[in-house]
């Protein structure tokens, strides 16, 4: 429960943090939101608060109501969603900071990081689906006589 609970504040904070960085940047890159629009930084925020600490806060409900981390699959879980995840942010982060800065991006990295990262939270998305599965779906073997 505390890592679920640790794992959420830090998603929050993180969130702040960088939604505070993006606010320096755009003033310091003299970036006009009303003739340039929304820079795609805006976008790295947003998944940190939904992907990350609404995530996780939801978790601890779960946790709460299920025990989830105890299931055999959720510290694999736990590993492939952070790695997964952290990918994507960095790659958002990149393609964001090009376009406020106005330098080229490589097309390898935004496309290769937004490929490994999507497939990877994805596929802890599944691991995360079995836990739920393991421990708020499926009965235990007592209950099914």
């Amino acid at each position: 429960m505390k890592r679920i609970f640790k794992t959420f504040l830090s998603f929050l904070i993180v969130a702040l943090a960088v939604e505070v960085g993006i606010l320096i940047m755009t003033k310091v890159a003299k970036w006009d939101n009303f003739e340039l629009g929304r820079p795609f930084l805006a976008a790295v925020h947003v998944h940190l608060m939904a992907m990350g600490a609404l995530f996780f806060l939801i978790q601890v409900v779960l946790e709460k109501a299920f025990s989830i981390s105890s299931a055999k699959l959720y510290n694999a879980f736990y590993i492939v969603f952070l790695t997964g995840f952290s990918i994507v942010i960095a790659t958002m982060f990149y393609k964001g900071a090009a376009q406020i800065f106005g330098f080229e991006i490589i097309r390898g990295i935004t496309e290769g990081g937004a490929a490994v990262g999507h497939t990877t939270t994805f596929v802890s998305l599944f691991l995360f689906a079995a836990c739920l599965y393991e421990k708020a779906v499926k009965k235990p073997p007592e209950d099914e006589k």
